[in-house]
């Protein structure tokens, strides 16, 4: 896979901002990694993994589809500070890492759907939840959703 940062047209701002996303994800391993001796645990839990689900994300993603989500961590940076910056990339790490995390967290929440959605929603069938399949792009738009919510408590919020 070529040079994520050369591949996305990042700014110097966004470099960093990448970067720090990938420095949380790699702090949250380096306990476990120190705690645990079993190798198929630490082979399941690798920052080095991590790095390129997250790589992989955000090629596939596109660049600027991925300059927007990075341009929100960085305002959820400025706005709210480190710890709640560390934990929104956390979840969404484990929402594009984990797609049952993801379907806990957007898809079974009714307020992720639209008006149109919405009235559909109790004729879901849950019995073939594991069947749902989930794109990338939809896991964008909703992951884009939440953090322009977040950000919507300091009037940065823009139109969806």
């Amino acid at each position: 896979m070529k040079n994520i940062f050369v591949y996305l047209e990042l700014n110097a701002v966004e470099i960093c901002v990448l970067k720090d996303i990938k420095s949380v994800i790699c702090k949250f391993y380096e306990p476990i990694v120190d705690l645990e001796n079993d190798v198929e645990t630490i082979s399941l839990l690798s920052p080095h993994q991590s790095r390129d689900i997250l790589n992989e994300f955000f090629f596939s993603l596109g660049p600027k589809k991925s300059k927007e989500l990075i341009n929100l961590f960085r305002k959820i940076k400025v706005k709210f500070g480190a710890n709640v910056f560390e934990n929104e990339v956390f979840i969404f790490y484990l929402c594009i890492d984990d797609v049952n995390f993801f379907k806990l967290l957007y898809v079974l929440d009714r307020n992720n759907f639209d008006d149109c959605d919405r009235d559909n929603f109790d004729d879901c069938d849950r019995d073939n939840f594991d069947d749902f399949s989930i794109s990338i792009y939809e896991k964008f738009r909703l992951v884009k959703k939440n953090l322009k919510l977040r950000l919507g408590n300091y009037h940065v919020y823009e139109s969806l």
